[in-house]
């Protein structure tokens, strides 16, 4: 990847420099006022958290339904009777009504992390009179480093039951299901949630 950026770094400057005008702004057009380190910390941000990420979801969620007949099945009839037209652009709202569908997404959200680490955050410094952050009892302290698994949560028995390891749409169409989505922590939680969000979750509907 290092590679790859430092060719692409040099086009980029080689076409500058002939006066060449781009269309859009150019990621290296963005970055061009940090530092060459910076410039290739920031480049491996948005090259692995906006395409690696969405074609690794993409893969885990077409290998896991076509390795379970029945969910293809069911998607499949799902699609078929809604979607008469298959080259027609359909718009987004229409797509997010096939419930069968939007619950592949999610199962694939759950199962299919495309990042596995501890996402580090820093704890933050309360306002005045506001309440310490405290974690089962214990009050940790402003300013330190803590992180959580969204691997374990996603997994755990006590959360989505002794099935928690399959692979299972059904289970974000029951009656508890909007229940379920506040332990969906793919992209994380609050404030620092990842923007890139809409943009997984339209990509995976679209049908082309």
């Amino acid at each position: 990847m290092t590679q790859t950026l430092r060719e692409a770094k040099a086009s980029f400057d080689e076409a500058h420099a002939n006066g060449k005008k781009f269309e859009r702004v150019a990621l290296f057009d963005s970055l061009s006022s940090l530092f060459k380190k910076q410039t290739h910390s920031e480049s491996i941000d948005i090259i692995t958290a906006g395409s690696d990420t969405t074609a690794t979801t993409l893969g885990y969620l077409i290998n896991s339904v076509l390795a379970n007949p029945d969910i293809l099945r069911k998607l499949r009839a799902e699609l078929d009777a809604g979607l008469p037209d298959k080259k027609a652009n359909w718009p987004l709202l229409e797509l997010e009504r096939f419930e069968y569908q939007t619950a592949c997404i999610k199962e694939t959200l759950r199962c299919g992390l495309p990042l596995q680490e501890r996402l580090p955050q820093i704890v933050p410094y309360p306002q005045q009179g506001a309440l310490p952050f405290v974690v089962d009892g214990k009050v940790i302290t402003p300013g330190s480093i803590v992180g959580m698994s969204a691997t374990t949560m996603h997994h755990s028995e006590s959360i989505w039951g002794p099935d928690s390891q399959v692979f299972k749409p059904e289970r974000w169409l029951g009656p508890d299901s909007k229940q379920l989505e506040k332990f969906l922590v793919t992209f994380g939680k609050g404030a620092r949630q990842c923007i890139g969000i809409k943009y997984v979750e339209n990509f995976a509907l679209s049908p082309k």
